[in-house]
């Protein structure tokens, strides 16, 4: 054998000797110290299937890795299949290139026990040593249908990484690579939720630049709540997550830099309390990014667009709003950033929402539907954006507002429109300060609203527009009677200005209006009592250095109707203001306002108010003459009684005032009118009246006519501490009384003989109300009347006690049983706008009628253990009624509606004029009646 021979032989013993030490002696001894190694490191039991080892690819295949719990033979880690094929050239770079390498189902089993502790805890000691970075180059480095499983014994829950898939095509740390980018891709299910990374980066470069691509769909955020760092105030009940999100990172002069982009979105959302009750719903929140940089305080958004919101807005009794409650607790030492973030965003679009307001202290609710859009907002000093919002409040309330809106400092201009608005659902709010109870009225607005809180400053507002308030009524808390109402409240060409403190109106029209005043019996208007007395620490009087300068266009008023009792007077007196119409010409500090008044008082006799006032001066200014035709004076007979000493039968009163008011000094004249004015014969007790003989002064002061005309001048001081204006006209109307008594006139005999059926009207007991029978017997004295130009008509209201008194029991039965009915709707803000309006159903009256009688004070029937007895209606009835006080200023009033009543329609439906029917006193007795006819009537006589 040559030389030549012999190396050949060399060569190939040298080979069979590598492939046999590759093949079959490397891979038991890798095995082994795979095993040993590993094992002592993760002080866990570790095993491998196979290894291969292929000395000429080169190549390493590891085949079913497996790590065991510490504690146990549960798998912790492994795999099937580890591939790697190293290139030659890792000899001649001195460091390992390996041309491939896979993974292939690496699994991973993660668990958190019930006392918190994770099963790798072991495993995070910090390394000693540090060093730099290790030289190598990897390529196509490849992770197949990886998993990992998280069972979290602690929160009771188990998540799932699933079909992981990891594909880089390069990654190196040698100098000649530092420039390669590094692409990675990575493709998995997050609890079946598909989530994909993708990329590129230049890990050692030294800015370090690096691209990540997020694409998650649906996944699930409810997963997450276990692990907050705090203790959750609300139930997530869903969430899914949608994302598709860029990061860029570089570190430029050792200042590192991220940005984000993309988009991501939230739907199906639902947050509940803690008692389970809803808080927060949507179908759909979408956030697009223009772009945001974390680290430079800044963040770009493209867009917000939330679709489906519910929201469930609470105030607790003791106050509180649900949502604050939910704020999880300040971390020890936090404060707020040192930069503040500059946000932008292009556009912002609420699709129809829905807001329900429950309040559990006041017991009320609302809802509203809301539509919002926003553009160009943001946090830059100066910056303006546009602003547009459309609401519907209780399904019949409308706002809408559009404008400019700039956040930094805040200002805004909108341009509002609201109609309709419900002004029911705020009646809670009014509980602690009046005794006025709202059941009905809209407001409605259009103008535009600017605002702006300079730094430092306070918040500036305007306000130009109109604003209205209509078909409103309120009745008072205590008795449920109406009180304040009205069709139409309109205030137009609204200039408010808070800063300059001036308030400018263009004109107030007030139209159907109603006023109900009660004088009580302890002598105050019930408008005096309307505000619920609070007991306030008693503070110092502060005038405004700069008051509010007012001015009012013009004031027109129509169809009002006031209707005025006084208990305070005994017998009780009722009268009523209507069709009261006119104007207010221009009125301001420094300008009176023109006034005309008109109307008429019980719906007969005219009134006019004429002049000017100025109520917004320094200094009241008042210029006004005053006149009313043909008012009837029985009415007023309890004021004749106090202050004459007698009861007026019948009379009119015509008056014409003068009242100047100025530099805080009264001047008034009195031209005072009054035609057939009769006292009654019978002088009454009483220690208010005159003692001057005033039957003797009325036949000095009546001319043949019948008519006393009489001139009264009043004056007197504003400032002076004894002056009284209700006092001063209280005199002058006793002085007329005493001065206008007359002798009554003597019958002129029946319009038709043998007429007695149209001499008297009946009425059902306890009423004042006509009936079809009424009306066709006043039409036809209606009509004997326009044959009888001559001739007038008196009117005698008569009560029979024994009738009377229990129909006006009655009466007031159904009355309180109406009231308890009227407060339930009213609390349920669905009460009519008068108690007299409810209809009690029969199958409702027991238990209205049982309420009614446990709010009676007397004493009620009780059970042998003391307990109050439960009754009957029937009962019940008996007992309200046995207890019910008629007296005989309640016949006296009957008696006075009940002619009331047949005057107003002879003089409105019979078009008999007003100055020829007379009302009568009252008769309160049956004793002179001498048909078969019933005492509960109004009897006729002509005169």
């Amino acid at each position: 054998m040559g030389r030549r021979g012999k190396f050949l032989w060399s060569v190939g013993a040298l080979l069979a000797l590598y492939a046999a030490a590759g093949f079959l002696v490397a891979p038991p001894i890798v095995k082994s110290k795979l095993e040993a190694t590993l094992g002592e490191a993760l002080q866990r039991k570790v095993t491998v299937e196979a290894v291969r080892v292929n000395p000429f690819a080169p190549s390493l295949t590891v085949r079913g890795l497996a790590v065991r719990e510490r504690d146990g033979e549960a798998l912790f880690a492994g795999f099937d299949e580890l591939y790697a094929n190293v290139s030659w050239s890792s000899v001649l770079r001195l460091a390992p290139v390996l041309e491939e390498i896979t993974l292939a189902k690496p699994r991973l089993h993660i668990r958190r026990g019930a006392d918190r502790r994770y099963n790798f805890e072991d495993l995070l000691r910090e390394s000693g040593g540090g060093g730099g970075v290790p030289r190598f180059a990897l390529s196509n480095i490849r992770v197949v249908d990886g998993s990992v499983e998280f069972d979290d014994r602690a929160g009771g829950a188990r998540h799932a990484l699933t079909e992981i898939a990891i594909g880089i095509p390069h990654l190196s740390s040698l100098p000649a690579h530092a420039q390669e980018k590094v692409r990675p891709e990575v493709a998995m299910k997050v609890n079946g939720a598909p989530l994909r990374l993708g990329g590129d980066a230049q890990p050692f470069e030294s800015a370090r630049p690096a691209d990540l691509a997020l694409d998650v769909q649906g996944f699930d955020l409810t997963r997450l709540v276990p692990y907050l760092p705090f203790e959750p105030k609300a139930k997530l009940a869903s969430a899914l997550l949608d994302a598709r999100v860029t990061v860029h990172f570089e570190q430029s002069g050792g200042k590192p830099q991220v940005k984000l982009g993309g988009e991501a979105a939230i739907r199906n959302l639902a947050l509940r309390d803690l008692q389970d009750r809803p808080l927060l719903a949507w179908e759909r929140l979408a956030v697009a990014l223009n772009e945001a940089e974390p680290l430079a305080a800044r963040v770009d958004v493209k867009s917000v667009e939330l679709q489906g919101a519910d929201v469930s807005l609470r105030r607790e009794k003791d106050g509180v709003f649900n949502f604050a409650r939910l704020a999880p607790p300040s971390a020890p030492g936090s404060s707020s950033p040192s930069t503040p973030f500059l946000v932008k965003v292009d556009r912002i679009a609420v699709a129809p929402a829905t807001l329900h307001f429950t309040d559990d202290a006041a017991r009320s609710a609302v809802a509203l539907t809301l539509e919002l859009t926003a553009d160009g907002l943001s946090t830059e000093k100066g910056k303006a954006g546009n602003a547009s919002v459309q609401a519907t409040v209780a399904k019949t309330g409308r706002i809408a507002a559009s404008g400019s809106l700039t956040l930094d400092p805040f200002a805004t201009r909108m341009e509002i429109d609201v109609q309709r608005l419900g002004v029911v659902p705020a009646q809670p709010y009014l509980d602690d300060f009046v005794h006025l109870a709202v059941t009905s009225g809209a407001v409605s607005a259009k103008g535009v609203v600017a605002a702006e809180l300079p730094p430092g400053k306070s918040l500036q507002a305007t306000y130009k527009g109109r604003l209205g308030l209509s078909d409103f009524a309120s009745v008072d808390k205590r008795s449920t009677q109406d009180l304040l109402k009205w069709k139409s409240l309109a205030l137009d060409g609204i200039d408010f200005d808070l800063g300059a403190r001036k308030l400018s109106l263009d004109a107030i029209a007030l139209s159907d209006y109603y006023a109900r005043i009660i004088v009580s019996p302890e002598g105050r208007l019930n408008l005096q009592d309307l505000a619920v007395q609070h007991e306030k620490p008693k503070e110092e009087k502060k005038t405004h250095d700069n008051p509010f300068k007012v001015r009012i266009g013009k004031v027109a008023l129509q169809g009002g109707n006031v209707n005025f009792s006084d208990f305070f007077i005994k017998p009780n007196y009722s009268a009523n203001l209507t069709r009261v119409g006119g104007s207010v010409t221009e009125m301001s500090a420094e300008k009176a306002g023109q006034v005309d008044l008109r109307g008429r008082i019980d719906n007969a006799a005219p009134l006019e108010i004429l002049g000017s006032v100025n109520p917004l001066g320094s200094e009241l200014f008042l210029d006004m003459k005053a006149s009313a035709r043909d008012i009837e004076l029985a009415p007023l007979s309890p004021y004749s009684v106090k202050y004459a000493g007698y009861g007026i039968e019948r009379g009119k009163l015509s008056l014409n005032v003068k009242y100047h008011i100025e530099h805080r000094k009264l001047a008034a004249e009195n031209q005072v009118y009054l035609d057939q004015l009769t006292f009654g014969a019978e002088r009454i007790d009483s220690p208010t009246a005159t003692t001057l003989p005033v039957t003797f002064a009325i036949s000095l002061l009546k001319d043949r006519n019948g008519v006393i005309d009489l001139h009264l001048p009043i004056s007197g001081s504003l400032d002076d501490p004894q002056f009284s204006l209700l006092g001063i006209i209280a005199k002058v109307v006793g002085n007329l009384i005493v001065k206008a008594v007359t002798a009554p006139f003597a019958l002129l005999g029946s319009l038709f003989g043998g007429g007695a059926e149209l001499s008297f009207l009946e009425f059902a007991p306890g009423s004042a109300a006509l009936d079809d029978d009424d009306r066709g017997r006043l039409g036809k004295l209606a009509k004997a009347l326009g044959e009888r130009p001559g001739l007038k008509l008196e009117a005698a209201g008569r009560a029979d006690p024994s009738a009377d008194r229990d129909g006006l029991k009655r009466a007031a039965l159904a009355a309180k049983v109406r009231a308890q009915k009227f407060n339930d709707l009213r609390r349920a803000g669905k009460a009519p706008a008068s108690a007299a309006d409810v209809t009690v159903e029969p199958a409702e009256y027991e238990r209205y009628l049982r309420r009614a009688y446990a709010e009676e004070k007397f004493p009620k029937p009780r059970t042998a253990l003391g307990t109050e007895k439960e009754l009957p209606v029937e009962e019940m009835e008996t007992l309200i009624l046995t207890h019910a006080a008629v007296g005989e200023d309640d016949l006296r009033l009957l008696a006075n509606a009940r002619s009331q009543a047949a005057k107003e329609w002879l003089v409105d439906e019979g078009k008999v004029p007003a100055e020829r029917v007379f009302i009568v006193a009252p008769r309160l007795t049956p004793d002179d009646v001498k048909d078969a006819g019933k005492p509960t009537r109004v009897d006729f006589s002509l005169k």
